[in-house]
């Protein structure tokens, strides 16, 4: 694969070195390179294997607090590689708690039943009243905000050092360069400042500081 290299060139190239070629995407330690993230299709591997592991005879033989058990392992699992590195779009977020929602309260396909407690209240932590299952949301901006403390905290590690190299010492969390183009570490830089920007309640916070205490 060349960046910013005739395809010929880099045939040409292969060939009289004697390796072989490839282009983006593609993958490597089971994550995509290369794709754009912030789209729906990228993400549908991921949902696939949430739905896998939910699957409706899973539903059938389980009792509810076989299912909880089995969302709580499932979401520790599947989709946090992913989200430790890429911000997921809402439209992916929603698929999967829709998913987890229907799987918790035995629905079955497009059956409608009735749900006797708001999913909301299952994401609220057990000091809350709930039964502590972890908001995507939350557990994907936790993720991506350790990044930045690992920023602060491994300031001579090799990747640490690549992003000072690439956007400069105090320009790597500035938000003007939110703007310029798109990349994982700026849309987690896009994230701390839009955090920053609301007046947010005690209790969406402390959802951030559980998610970040479970996935550490």
């Amino acid at each position: 694969m060349g960046v910013g290299v005739n395809s010929n060139e880099v045939e040409s190239v292969a060939n009289l070195v004697g390796c072989s070629t490839f282009s983006s995407p593609f993958k490597y330690l089971g994550v995509i390179v290369g794709d754009n993230m912030s789209r729906h299709k990228p993400w549908e591997d991921v949902i696939s294997k949430v739905s896998i592991r939910l699957s409706n005879w899973k539903l059938k033989t389980l009792s509810i607090a076989g299912r909880l058990t089995l969302i709580k392992s499932v979401i520790s699992s599947v989709p946090l590689y992913y989200m430790s590195i890429f911000k997921a779009p809402m439209g992916v977020l929603n698929k999967l708690e829709s998913i987890r929602r229907n799987f918790f309260n035995g629905i079955d396909g497009m059956d409608k039943k009735i749900s006797w407690i708001g999913w909301d209240k299952i994401l609220a932590s057990k000091k809350n009243g709930g039964l502590g299952v972890s908001s995507l949301y939350a557990t994907n901006r936790a993720l991506l905000f350790k990044w930045i403390w690992c920023f602060f905290s491994q300031d001579s590690s090799w990747w640490s050092r690549f992003i000072q190299a690439m956007h400069g010492n105090h320009e790597a969390l500035s938000s003007c360069i939110t703007s310029l183009r798109c990349s994982p570490w700026l849309d987690i830089i896009s994230e701390m400042h839009a955090l920053n920007s609301k007046d947010h309640s005690a209790y969406t916070s402390e959802i951030l500081l559980v998610n970040v205490a479970d996935v550490g």
